[in-house]
């Protein structure tokens, strides 16, 4: 009943033409609707009341061109209340209203397995997503254990008796990352309550 209307959508005057139509129809990382990701985030919302949204950004390097560069949109992430580990908030300069300076959450992913070819090790992952001591918005990702993780109906999930990974040691991957748009770094976190407040 809340999706029988198309949604609105309000955008800036200088958008693309082409932007209402593409939001409407293929905003997700698989090209589905925006009313096929309100339709699963509002349930969400509405059962935990902690459904948060982030904008995700394709990967791309220097070698791309300039038709590979425009085939790739930014896109929305639901992350779910048991992949939310915790968030902080400061003070915003101007308004001294509260915005989020750190997010941190987690999710299952799959690595090669060196032990065999046919199935792939399933681990926990951790990013820990934050604005550095210059208000760059900055990732570090790390790597948990498969102990993480319980089978219920065939279904994979994280533990809630170790949702901090308690016992564990988190292994870095890799380099703290700093996402760019067109080369410009980012200034905050583009994360979203949908209940709109982010005070703790």
């Amino acid at each position: 009943g809340l999706l029988r209307k198309e949604p609105f959508v309000k955008l800036p005057e200088d958008a693309p033409p082409v932007a209402e139509f593409w939001i409407k129809n293929f905003i997700t990382e698989h090209k589905r609707s925006l009313i096929s990701f309100l339709s699963e985030a509002i349930w969400e919302e509405i059962a935990t009341q902690r459904a948060l949204v982030s904008i995700d950004f394709p990967s791309a390097n220097d070698n791309l061109t300039d038709e590979e560069r425009r085939s790739l949109f930014p896109f929305p992430k639901l992350w779910r209340a048991e992949e939310i580990i915790n968030w902080q908030t400061v003070s915003n300069d101007a308004t001294g209203e509260p915005r989020l300076s750190q997010v941190i959450t987690r999710y299952i992913d799959k690595e090669e397995n060196e032990n065999s070819e046919f199935h792939r090790k399933v681990i926990v992952k951790v990013s820990d997503h934050y604005l550095d001591e210059n208000g760059v918005y900055t990732v570090q990702h790390y790597r948990g254990s498969s102990k993480l993780i319980r089978s219920t109906m065939g279904r994979l999930e994280l533990d809630d008796r170790l949702m901090t990974g308690y016992g564990e040691n988190w292994e870095p991957i890799g380099e703290p990352i700093q996402p760019k748009i067109e080369g410009n770094t980012i200034d905050m976190l583009p994360f979203f309550f949908l209940n709109g407040p982010v005070d703790i």
